[in-house]
């Protein structure tokens, strides 16, 4: 059939609709982004709109954090929402600046919730409106919409609930020039949580083009100099893999808090003396790439190859949103539990019942960098076999807490030679290991937040001490 006119009229009409939507969609972002800059660039790296110095006896704190449950403990809300819990408990006025999921897939089915005491204001999320996001063109990331109408918010807060310090976590980065400008305006000290590095990052979101990292750079060091207390989650031993800026200045105001477990999710769910019928081998949490899927799956098919039958007694336990590697692998040499994705609260109940835990992270990464999850693991007292950087952060953790071994990635043979070990000392009903309580103790979240109380409690009154003598 041939096409009318009438119909290629329509059809150059609406493509013509579309670039014209998306024109003005690139160009209202853009738009945006020279905004966002605008306002960092006067109140925080120029320190022109300033204002004086503001003193406050209160305890009260403003968080601001785009992610905080109900969002699922992927996007990195269990941090904040144990940092809030016990801060309530230490004192502390806590008001939750944040934003509403928009899709039931981001959210936790069976979400503990923000505790009970919290002051929570939740924003519309703010997409960007154009395609230039899947780019990565924007600075600091793709939050960008969210930082004026939360730096607005935030202010407003200050005003109504008499804020004397806050504080943004990141990532998103967008929290901190939200957080970093509204302290500006106000006057008060400013603390931004790290949870992983800025533009020195190398897992997830990397900044490929040279011109924006140094972008990112530039914005970094402005906002840590601006900062009144700068706060990782990784020995300060890292500074350097981890920070734009690790001059002494800097140096002098990091503090390092890592993640860790919280005592009472653990609560009822002790580790059970009963000898299961399957050695059950667990691995919780994400696949970060075929790699890391390697070291798990390669060590299994030369112990089978071994030793065939010893993978009678042998089930994988999976929980994750990584399910298509175990699919696309072709015959497994074990039983496979695959329960996809799982609540937090779940997921410790597997750990627990696990006879070992694995831990696998690619070889690229920097020393420095490990998973919040390993706290949990440790808590979990099950043995744990890592697939990791012998030189790095998680092999030193484990080898620490005398929780388990590392290996490291690749050696394949190795990780087969120590799995039929801890499977034949399972098998013989003897521990597989003996872990440091005392050492695993001081990775407990409440003593991490007191940490973070008395971080604060300094903050304010070291801003108080200043006004005093002049």
């Amino acid at each position: 059939m041939k096409t009318s006119l009438k119909q290629i009229y329509w059809k150059a009409l609406e493509r013509a609709r579309q670039t014209r939507r998306r024109v003005i969609a690139r160009t209202l972002d853009i738009h945006e982004q020279l905004r966002v800059l605008t306002q960092f660039a006067w109140y925080v790296a120029l320190g022109g709109g300033a204002s004086a110095r503001k003193t406050s006896t209160k305890r009260s704190i403003l968080v601001i954090s785009y992610y905080s449950q109900p969002y699922r403990s992927v996007y990195g809300t269990q941090r904040i929402t144990k940092f809030m819990k016990f801060l309530l408990r230490m004192g502390w006025e806590v008001t939750l600046l944040t934003s509403t999921p928009s899709h039931s897939e981001e959210q936790e089915p069976r979400s503990e919730g923000i505790p009970e005491g919290v002051h929570v204001v939740r924003l519309s999320a703010a997409p960007l409106q154009s395609t230039l996001s899947r780019q990565g063109l924007f600075v600091p990331d793709d939050y960008i919409r969210w930082v004026r109408p939360a730096a607005q918010q935030a202010h407003a807060l200050v005003r109504d609930r008499g804020i004397s310090v806050i504080l943004a976590t990141a990532p998103p980065y967008s929290n901190l020039i939200a957080g970093a400008i509204c302290a500006a305006r106000c006057g008060l000290p400013f603390v931004p949580d790290f949870r992983d590095p800025w533009s020195k990052i190398g897992l997830a979101w990397v900044i490929s083009r040279p011109g924006l990292r140094q972008l990112n750079a530039c914005m970094e060091k402005a906002l840590l100099h601006f900062s009144t207390r700068v706060i990782i989650t990784d020995d300060l031993k890292y500074i350097d893999d981890y920070l734009a800026d690790s001059s002494e200045g800097v140096r002098k105001k990091t503090v390092s808090i890592t993640n860790g477990y919280d005592e009472e999710d653990f609560a009822g769910m002790n580790l059970s003396d009963t000898h299961r019928v399957k050695f059950t081998v667990s691995y919780i949490g994400s696949l970060y790439d075929q790699e890391t899927f390697d070291n798990i799956l390669q060590p299994f098919r030369l112990w089978q190859k071994s030793y065939p039958d010893d993978m009678e007694k042998v089930e994988f336990v999976y929980a994750g949103s990584g399910s298509e590697y175990f699919r696309e692998a072709g015959p497994l040499p074990f039983s496979l539990c695959d329960l996809g994705y799982v609540s937090h609260r779940e997921s410790i109940k597997l750990r627990i019942n696990s006879d070992l835990q694995l831990f696998s992270l690619p070889r690229r990464l920097k020393a420095h960098l490990y998973s919040g999850k390993i706290f949990e693991m440790l808590r979990a007292g099950v043995p744990i076999l890592a697939f990791t950087r012998l030189d790095g952060a998680a092999a030193e953790l484990i080898s620490k807490t005398m929780a388990g071994i590392a290996i490291s990635p690749g050696q394949h043979q190795e990780a087969a030679d120590a799995l039929k070990r801890l499977f034949d000392l399972w098998r013989r009903g003897e521990a597989l290991c003996n872990p440091d309580w005392e050492t695993i103790a001081q990775y407990s979240r409440e003593p991490l937040a007191l940490k973070l109380s008395s971080l604060i409690e300094e903050v304010v009154g070291f801003e108080q001490d200043v006004l005093s003598t002049t």
